[in-house]
């Protein structure tokens, strides 16, 4: 029994330090909304915090999401985790696809708050097509 209560202690201290979606914002909405729109098991979506970069929420496993995949607007790689602090610090928009990989960002209609959302493999969506998606995910959920 003590050993359970320890594990459940466990579980909701992770669960307490998690990054959440704006206040607000329903996460199981947003996280349904993306799947629908975007959904795909290498599919990435960073919400950070203008102009600081703090990460507020990931939609994917921390796998996707720190991995590193082809810039394809400068050479080399980036994560979606280094793309987002960027774009939230310089506030620019990115809609690119190279290499079966398409990354989109850019602002939410919710002030201070940037995403950056990336996809990649044969099935990944050109950049500008996830933006627009993304534009449609934001509206429904309350953004």
């Amino acid at each position: 029994m003590r050993a359970l209560a320890l594990v459940l202690t466990g579980a909701c201290l992770v669960t307490a330090c998690a990054p959440k979606p704006p206040k607000g914002v329903d996460e199981a909405e947003l996280t349904g909304a993306i799947g629908m729109a975007i959904g795909d098991p290498t599919t990435c979506v960073v919400l950070t915090e203008a102009p600081s970069g703090k990460v507020l929420w990931l939609y994917q496993s921390v796998a996707e999401c720190y991995r590193a995949l082809p810039a394809c607007v400068a050479p080399g790689t980036r994560t979606p985790i280094e793309v987002a602090k960027a774009a939230a610090r310089r506030g620019e928009a990115l809609k690119t696809s190279c290499a079966d990989v398409s990354w989109a960002s850019g602002p939410t209609p919710r002030k201070g708050v940037y995403y950056t959302a990336t996809m990649q493999g044969k099935l990944a969506m050109p950049g500008m097509e996830i933006a627009r998606r993304m534009d449609g995910v934001f509206k429904d959920t309350g953004f």
